[in-house]
């Protein structure tokens, strides 16, 4: 074998190396976008859901309110009412008709924080007018509460279910006028 034949060989054998290495490393990064962009396919599949979600956490805050929220619940949510309805019976967690209850959503916001899990948060407010007002009387008593709720959600057979929440009061205006009242005694002592 002469020289140039041996040289010819040794350098077609290392430029087959190099394009099959090339080969090969196209092959994995080819791979790797198609995970790449079937995730990121899944993420957005995933956020088209807040907008429903945010509804569902509105129809559940209504709920809530009248104590028919039962459908909503999932995990701890779930074991803490069933907990709730034996240890105080049913009948303590039904809302008795106290008047006209005006609920009011001055923001809702959902923002996903895994694939199956959400979180939402609503503040709201939460208006009663007293049974004993009439068109005569006028308002008896109005109760005005600001409330924000926040829910966390968790994907349970292709719909999204409470798992927990919690209820903050921020205001209630029944405080500020047993305030009032209070500086008003104040200053005729």
């Amino acid at each position: 074998m002469s020289k140039k034949q041996f040289v010819w060989n040794i350098i077609s054998f290392l430029l087959i190396l190099t394009l099959s290495i090339i080969a090969v490393d196209m092959k994995s990064n080819q791979d790797d976008m198609k995970s790449e962009i079937n995730k990121w396919k899944s993420i957005a599949k995933s956020e088209q859901e807040v907008p429903k979600i945010n509804e569902e956490a509105k129809s559940f805050l209504k709920a809530l309110n009248k104590a028919s929220h039962k459908k909503y619940l999932t995990g701890q949510a779930l074991e803490d009412y069933e907990r709730e309805i034996k240890e105080h019976s049913e009948e303590a967690h039904m809302h008795g008709e106290t008047g006209e209850q005006t609920i009011n959503i001055l923001h809702a916001t959902t923002e996903k924080v895994e694939q199956n899990k959400a979180e939402s948060v609503i503040l709201y407010r939460l208006e009663y007018k007293s049974p004993f007002d009439s068109e005569e009387a006028g308002v008896i008593d109005q109760r005005v509460l600001t409330l924000l709720l926040n829910i966390d959600w968790e994907k349970e057979e292709n719909k999204y279910k409470v798992n927990k929440y919690e209820l903050q009061l921020l205001q209630d205006n029944l405080d500020e006028y047993l305030s009032s009242l209070s500086k008003k005694g104040d200053g005729n002592e």
